[in-house]
């Protein structure tokens, strides 16, 4: 033990003291021993592990994490079972802390217990206790909305009613469709009966669930996106699918069924007991006798595996467009809003937000106040939506239409197949995503290209798997870009009348320098000195130094296959200059021929990025290209 200069005792171990109750794989022995030698904070520990699991082995190791936030505390039980507490309220009276500031944990009175059964009627209050929080300052809920062309008339029967440009509130649900096994859907031979009436017995038990919160919130109409848009009818599918945008942005309110893979897992959960507070005393370095909150830690957003919804490419826009959304999680509600988060339990937002979204990030879609440059608005916003998944690779371009046609409002751009003419080139420096290990950038492993076409080669939307941009730390220096394309011409034949939608073909004519190399499988040196994904040889000889992306794999036996040594062509687009260092970062795609009669025509395979300082191309030539 301690004592501080004035000679009063600390009571509080050396290894809580020096790292602030952040630990990781203490032995539970060995806080058990701090414990009986003084220790107030191992005590605290000890007694909620006790608390949960009597009886745990003392070789159980113990993780802590507890600066600046509520406490965590985490181990596993002997058969292996994760369990994972939230601690509010330890006092840091004599804890070394790095910002005094930053540290203030709640008192016991102001941690808010949770309602354990989100389909009960205290949590209908409590939503409309999320709505009253919310003061519509970024135009949460419109004050006027028309209905979408087909909703739920969820009277009595429940009809699929056909509205006549109308207006009148009506409430958005958000599911996941899993195996489409038990998904009631709408199709031309059912349109019929479903304008008759549908049995609520027929309803799959997240359907039912909604229609019972929409009615409890008293909302008359319902939108369900396998209901209300014929789903074996391409022309319906398309208009609909082309008014995502319309939909989801002037709903009264989106119900989310964050926590369920498929529309029989229902919305509403109830939480068990060891979710509900639970009070451990603890007794301060004065003397006072306190008690700390403690519980089942609660499942929040960041948690993608609790949160089967999420992991949804089509979702994305669900949850950006809507202007406010109430999730169902396994133990709570949460909720999102242009204005704020929240949940139940006040903790979302500390632990394990998701990380991967905030609403927040978007507000210039909907307002006049954007702060953030559109263009890195957008990278944003694909390098998030890329993450997700589609059941169909086709839905590339119509899962992200909605939120497309809104920044066209807002932007005062054309949309070229996922690009924008007011960035293109910059626009088409972008690459399959680095997983970060340790630390360190590595690429991801390469994968085929989708089994459609779904996306000119020069497009994101063109590979599958996440994307990201070239523009990172350098968006606030955007000026020192410089391109080097003269001029291009982006010819786009749409499927329909939506310039956001599917495509039947696109092609990008650019006139620019234009440098021929060969392709070698064999590891070429990254700028960093690790491994680079591909090695290019100039007249005869291997390019180290050099970053390289690949887009798939090109090397496997396919129709996209490349064999080692195969010439290819490398079209300079810009280059990027930090004031900070004498050289820049040349960027190429790198191109190879289709192999048609016409010798113009290329396909990207893949980025590739030099230093300035190499200059290896000796055969530069301009010309005019297209690639498709």
């Amino acid at each position: 033990m301690k004592r501080s200069r004035s000679g009063s005792r600390i009571d509080a171990c050396a290894a809580c003291s020096k790292y602030s109750l952040v630990f990781d794989s203490r032995s539970l022995e060995s806080i058990r021993v701090s414990a009986n030698t003084g220790c107030r904070y191992c005590q605290l520990i000890r007694d909620v592990i006790n608390s949960y699991t009597p009886g745990l082995s003392g070789a159980q190791k113990i993780t802590a994490m507890g600066y600046g936030q509520p406490m965590q505390l985490s181990w596993d039980t002997e058969e292996g079972r994760p369990v994972r507490i939230t601690m509010y309220g330890v006092p840091k009276d004599s804890l070394r802390v790095q910002n005094e500031a930053e540290y203030r944990p709640p008192l016991v009175t102001d941690v808010p217990e949770i309602l354990c059964d989100t389909g009960s009627q205290k949590a209908i209050a409590r939503t409309r206790a999320f709505m009253r929080e919310c003061k519509n300052d970024e135009g949460c809920s419109p004050s006027k909305s028309y209905l979408p062309n087909r909703v739920l008339d969820l009277g009595h029967p429940i009809r699929l009613y056909k509205t006549r440009n109308e207006q009148g509130r009506y409430v958005c649900l958000s599911h996941c469709w899993g195996t489409e096994h038990g998904l009631l859907k709408t199709t031309n031979d059912t349109l019929l009966s479903r304008k008759r009436g549908i049995l609520e017995s027929e309803l799959p038990k997240t359907f039912l669930d909604a229609v019972i919160f929409t009615r409890r919130l008293r909302i008359r109409y319902l939108w369900i996106d396998s209901l209300c848009i014929i789903q074996d009818d391409d022309h319906d599918w398309q208009r609909e699918a082309s008014n995502m945008q319309s939909v989801y942005r002037h709903s009264y309110l989106t119900l989310a069924a964050s926590k369920s893979g498929g529309p029989g897992e229902g919305l509403f959960s109830i939480a068990p007991e060891e979710f509900k507070l639970r009070k451990i005393p603890f007794k301060s370095n004065r003397g006072i006798r306190n008690m700390v909150s403690v519980r089942h830690s609660i499942t929040h957003l960041g948690s993608r595996d609790q949160f089967p919804l999420l992991k949804r490419g089509w979702v994305f826009q669900e949850r950006v467009l809507s202007g406010r959304v109430l999730h169902f999680g396994p133990q709570e509600l949460m909720w999102e809003c242009m204005c704020y988060t929240s949940c139940e339990c006040g903790n979302v937002g500390t632990w394990d937000a998701d990380h991967e979204f905030n609403k927040f990030w978007f507000p210039g879609l909907f307002t006049e106040s954007n702060t953030i440059p559109w263009q890195h608005m957008w990278y944003s916003i694909v390098e998030n939506y890329t993450t997700l998944q589609l059941t169909f690779e086709k839905d590339i371009f119509p899962a992200l239409s909605g939120i497309a046609q809104q920044m066209m409002k807002v932007r005062n751009a054309k949309y070229l197949a996922g690009l924008w003419d007011d960035s293109l080139i910059e626009d088409l420096l972008w690459h399959r995503r680095r997983e970060v290990r340790w630390g360190a950038a590595v690429g991801t492993p390469p994968c085929a290209r989708p089994g459609v076409w779904r996306a000119p080669t020069w497009s994101w939307a063109s590979v599958k798997g996440a994307v990201e941009f070239q523009y990172d730390e350098r968006a606030e220096r955007a000026h020192r870009f410089t391109p080097h394309i003269a001029g291009f011409d982006v010819q786009i034949d749409h499927r329909s009348k939506d310039t956001t939608g599917q495509l039947k073909k696109a092609m990008l004519i650019v006139f620019g320098s234009l440098a021929s190399a060969r392709i070698r499988h064999d590891h070429g040196e990254t700028m960093n000195g690790t491994d680079a994904p591909i090695a290019i040889e100039v007249n005869g000889k291997l390019v180290n130094r050099l970053e390289s992306f690949i887009d798939y794999d090109l090397w496997s036996a396919s129709e996209n296959h490349i064999t080692d040594g195969e010439t290819i062509h490398c079209l300079t687009v810009g280059t990027w200059q930090d004031p900070e260092k004498p050289y820049g970062e040349i960027y190429y795609l790198i191109l190879r021929s289709c192999g048609t009669s016409d010798e113009d025509a290329f396909e990207r395979v893949g980025l590739l990025v030099l230093s300035s300082a190499q200059d290896c191309f000796t055969d530069v030539v301009k010309r005019k290209i297209t690639i498709i």
